[in-house]
């Protein structure tokens, strides 16, 4: 299933969270080996600049700590950014909504000559296509064959993928 979890449109990294803050009971009895479910639990960081990040209001205080690493990637601070996560991700989100495909389509991956990259389509009613291409590593990827496609709707290419790059193409059956 792919799908967001809260933080993941901001970049935000599961949080430390020091022992007497856990709320999680695997988290207090798992303590120290895992510290729980809380730390991708920690409140979202809307203002950099407002107590808690924004997340409450100021008199009350949230039930897990705003992690303070999170506040330099609130949402007033990537909102106005073209090259932000948050904008990365909407910009995403409105072209799944123009592709049916990437909604409803089942989903099937590709072999590929390289091993770092992951190739999954998604086809919908037996002829809307979307293939993804996915770079899984840091460092540049290329593909010498790929199949046919109409159209790159995401990423600058499918030959060449830079690091950890998506590219996504249409292609109609």
């Amino acid at each position: 299933t792919i799908c967001l979890y809260q933080g993941e449109e901001l970049g935000l990294k599961d949080s430390e969270i020091a022992f007497e803050d856990i709320q999680d009971p695997w988290g207090k009895q798992l303590w120290p080996e895992w510290q729980g479910r809380d730390g991708c639990r920690t409140p979202m960081p809307w203002s950099h600049n407002l107590k808690h990040g924004g997340f409450t209001q100021e008199m009350h205080s949230p039930w897990l700590p705003v992690d303070k690493d999170h506040i330099e990637n609130a949402v007033d601070v990537q909102k106005d950014n073209d090259n932000s996560i948050l904008n990365y991700t909407k910009t995403f989100l409105r072209l799944r909504k123009q592709y049916p495909a990437l909604v409803k389509g089942e989903y099937s991956y590709h072999d590929s000559e390289n091993e770092h990259v992951l190739i999954m389509e998604r086809v919908l009613d037996g002829h809307d296509s979307v293939i993804g291409l996915f770079n899984m590593t840091d460092s540049e990827q290329t593909i010498a064959s790929f199949p046919e496609y109409d159209d790159v709707i995401w990423g600058k290419n499918v030959e060449t993928l830079s690091a950890f790059e998506v590219t996504l193409v249409t292609k109609k059956r």
